[in-house]
Order: structure tokens, then sequence, then C-alpha cells
């Protein structure tokens, strides 16, 4: 085993068993910088510190030191489906699964309180803070049974999303919900690992949507404005993606396996990356561009073992709440880890010497129907705008605001690890 696939071991069995660096540091009368560094792979436990951890974890020395499918930690993903009406969201949902499970994947599909409440005779429940909390427990409910199956591969897949209830009331009447619920919106979305829209089909043919609608409370045109709102409560999530809604239910579940594929590092990569520099745009008109996400971003990249491993912290600020992840990228796979304040503080004592932070302010919008990020950075007299697109030979209609200078998707001077470089 290397220094940094013990490494890896060490922080899942710690984080299962619910210590911090500092609680393991404690019972090992050492500093929580050594946990810290162990954890990276940069150093390695003396043999009577690895008894002490075996100790620590109520697990043999032999067990510590062997890794294997057995004694890792559970790798599951959530993943959010969601969408507005006729969007296909359960229909896809399924294929999603059917799909998965050949891969080896455990997959299961939670369906939504909302749903749940309306096949029961409840559709006109409008408590929307007892839908909130009564949601987010269902969820609970459901995590913790996951947690307790056998499988080491699972992925689930919700069918319509706790967030997705922000559709049905203002902004400050979501917020102040959530005040009361102890909660904020941006730790409810942050809590799944990826997010991908499904468009309603009232976006493409209004005709057909009231066709094919059953609902007669709701006609096309509410359809778009719900479908609008659902995207505004999900678009800053970091791994975001639409699925477009003008191709048959088939397509569409064709391009969401894709997607889920995609960002699962599995074999199937249909989608194009696409990365453009650009000028500088008007901030102010992107601050008031509506439906568009602000997000501030610090990478900060840290020593590996490895010369495979790639391992930076992402701080994202949204609205003043911070959230901090670990980000270990290697041998084709990549993994997130949550990290409290304190350890993204302790792990900032193994930062590269030679890279700068990259502090950069992200925007998210959607505009003809495609998912655009714009990166203006704090000390870069340029911004990169990235598109996933399909296919390479899909057209790019670029919105009228912003000035294209080349493309550099293949361009290694334009990634974040060479744009750190002092």
């Amino acid at each position: 085993m290397n220094h940094y696939e013990l490494g890896n071991h060490i922080h899942n069995l710690r984080v299962t068993r619910g210590f911090t660096q500092r609680d393991v540091a404690e019972k090992l009368s050492i500093s929580d910088k050594a946990i810290s560094k162990w954890e990276n792979g940069t150093s390695q436990p003396s043999v009577y510190n690895l008894q002490k951890l075996a100790d620590i974890f109520d697990i043999t020395l032999e067990e510590l030191l062997k890794v294997s499918k057995e004694n890792q930690e559970k790798q599951i993903t959530k993943i959010v489906i969601t969408g507005g009406l006729l969007s296909g969201k359960s229909t896809c949902c399924q294929e999603v699964k059917k799909h998965f499970s050949k891969k080896g994947y455990k997959v299961v599909i939670i369906p939504s309180m909302e749903a749940i409440l309306e096949s029961n005779g409840f559709a006109d429940f409008d408590n929307y803070e007892e839908l909130l909390k009564n949601h987010l427990e269902f969820e609970k409910t459901f995590n913790n049974l996951i947690q307790a199956m056998d499988d080491n591969k699972i992925l689930v897949l919700y069918d319509g999303a706790s967030l997705d209830i922000k559709r049905m009331c203002t902004k400050r009447e979501f917020t102040t919900i959530c005040n009361t619920l102890g909660i904020s919106p941006e730790s409810i979305r942050n809590s799944y690992d990826a997010v991908f829209h499904l468009k309603s089909i009232s976006k493409w043919d209004t005709k057909l949507f009231d066709k094919l609608n059953d609902n007669n409370n709701i006609d096309s045109s509410l359809a778009i404005s719900l479908d609008d709102k659902i995207i505004d409560a999900w678009i800053a999530h970091a791994n975001y993606r639409m699925i477009d809604c003008n191709v048959s239910i088939e397509n569409k579940s064709k391009k969401l396996i894709n997607e889920i594929a995609k960002f699962l590092n599995e074999d199937e990569r249909f989608y194009v990356e696409k990365k453009y520099l650009i000028n500088i745009p008007d901030i102010s008109y992107l601050d008031k561009l509506g439906g568009c996400s602000k997000v501030k971003m610090t990478l900060t990249y840290l020593n590996s073992s490895s010369e495979q491993c790639d391992i930076k912290l992402l701080l994202r600020d949204e609205d003043g709440k911070k959230f901090y992840q670990k980000i270990i990228k290697g041998n084709n796979k990549k993994s997130t880890i949550a990290l409290t304040a304190e350890e993204y503080i302790d792990e900032l004592d193994n930062k590269m010497i030679d890279r700068n932070p990259i502090i950069k302010y992200r925007y998210s919008f959607i505009y003809h129907s495609v998912y655009y990020k714009i990166d203006i950075f704090e000390d870069k007299d340029f911004s990169i705008l990235e598109v996933d697109l399909l296919n390479s030979h899909e057209t790019i209609k670029f919105p009228s605001f912003i000035k294209v200078l080349k493309d550099v998707s293949d361009d290694p001077n334009y990634k974040n690890y060479n744009l750190s470089k002092k």
C-alpha cells in the first residue's frame, strides 16, 4: 500500500467513525497537522502510531494496513433528477437505473415527498415549511437505510428533491422557512453530489404540452415559469447539467445517461467540454442578469506524494455562506470530501509553495438551452467561458455580451493548475 492509499484509508476510517482530525490527534498526543499529512499521503505514521490508530478505530493492525472491498468506505453517489411538468423525470430515472445496474451499481430511486402526498390525496398541501421539514427527514431515513446496505457502489437517484419546493414560494418566503428550520438553501443544495435538470416539454412545444397535460390548474405559461424557478433553485450547484426538451423521451434518457456516466468517470464519455478565452464581461450586467448565479471560489493546490495524483482544496462562498471541500484526482478517478472549517485550515498547511491560490467568481446561467459558466479571476486580465456540448459539431450561440477571443479547450496553459503558478 502506498502513502496515498493508506492516507485515504485512514481518512475514510476517521470520517465513518465521526472523528475530526483534532479528535484523533488528541488521542495520539500529536498535532492535528500530522494527521493531515498522513491523510494527504505526504508522510506516514510510525509503527507505534499505526497500532494506536488501529486501537482508536477498533480494528486490528492487519485490517488497518489492508484496503479491500470489504473494509473500504461505501461509494455512495447522490444524484438529483429534477425538472418541470412533463419533463420525463420518472421514466428517465428508470432507464438510468437499468443502465447502471448493468454496470455493477446498486441503484436506488427515492421519490419526492410531494409525489407521495399527491398520489395519496394531498395534492393541495400548501404548508411549505412542514413539507420541507418532512422531505428532509424522509430523505434522511432513506440515507440511513442506504448506509446499512452491504453494497459498496451505490447510485442514489432522487426523482425530484427537497429544493424543488422552492418553486412554490418566493425567495424570501423560502429563506424564512429555512431559517426557521435552522438550515440554509445552499447547504441543502450542496448535500447532493450532482444535479441534472430535465426541461419541461412546455418550453419546446406549448400546444403539445397543453394536449398531453392533464392538470387543468397548470397551463403552458405557468409550467414554463415553474420550470424556470426549479432551474433557479439548483443552478449554482457545482455539478449542474441541463437536458434539453426538444428530443424524444428515449433520446432524453440517453443524454441523461451520458451525463451521469461522465460525472461517474465511467467509460461513456460522449460529452465535449469546450473552454474559451473571453474578454472580461460587464460584471454589473451579469449581477443583474435574470437566472444567473454567482459563487466565489478559492482553489488551493496541496502537495501530493504521487505525480499522478492532483489534490486541491475548494472553498465556495455563496452569499457569505462557506462550504469546504477536498478534491482528489488520480487514475481517471475523482473523489470529493466535505471538510469542516477547522479541517480546511489545517489542510492549508500542506499547500504547494510554488502555486498561488486561484480566486475567481463563477457566474452560471442558461442561454438558448445551453448551460454557460464564466470565471472572472481576481488577478487576471481575461475571463474563461466553459460550456459542455453533446458533440463537437453542435453550434454554440454565444450571448451578445460575450466577446470570444479564442478556443482554449486543448491549451494546458489555461488549466487551473497552470494558472496557479507563481
